[in-house]
């Protein structure tokens, strides 16, 4: 269903999954969905929603896995007369258009310190686009809280892309795959 559709994509991009959306933008004649139709393609395959089935999602859903490896979107066509249906029997008779976006999560920025160099790092980085993970240990009312006023991380624009995590130790864990 395409309310799934966008949401899915939505929870894509907060965990840093890419994928592309696909998406029927033209179509004439008779074929098996109408415009506006939306299928969420993740990269090992899976999909949510549908563009209609049969061979040509399946094509569909190749060329967004390649979008989703090279970054580049696709506008695609398809004919429902050609050989290409017609040897599996999905004749519809009809043709459409469908944009493949590919959905990349934004790069991720590990600043370590939430000092002034952190919070200045963090403003720019945020207005670049980058998702902002801050790792501190300081407290309120330490002593290096309290040599100097410093901007607080809730006056920041990137407040809403940051978290705060204290260190159980050091170095923190860090996947590759998380960087």
């Amino acid at each position: 269903m395409n309310e799934d559709v966008l949401p899915a994509a939505a929870a894509a991009l907060e965990r840093g999954e890419p994928s592309a959306l696909v998406t029927i933008v033209r179509s004439s004649g008779s074929t098996p969905q109408r415009t506006g139709a939306k299928m969420l393609v993740f990269a090992d395959g899976r999909t949510i929603g549908t563009i209609g089935g049969g061979c040509y999602e399946n094509d569909a859903m190749g060329k967004a896995r390649e979008a989703i490896a090279t970054g580049k979107p696709a506008l695609v066509k398809y004919d429902l007369n050609d050989d290409f249906v017609q040897e599996s029997g999905l004749i519809c008779g009809g043709q459409m258009e469908v944009y493949i976006d590919p959905i990349a999560p934004a790069p991720s920025l590990y600043v370590i310190g939430a000092g002034h160099v952190g919070w200045h790092l963090g403003r720019i980085a945020s207005d670049a686009g980058f998702r902002l993970h801050v790792w501190t240990t300081w407290r309120r009312g330490s002593i290096a809280w309290s040599c100097r006023p410093r901007p607080t991380w809730s006056s920041s624009p990137a407040a809403t892309r940051t978290t705060s995590k204290r260190f159980a130790r050091w170095p923190p864990a860090i996947s590759a795959t998380s960087v």
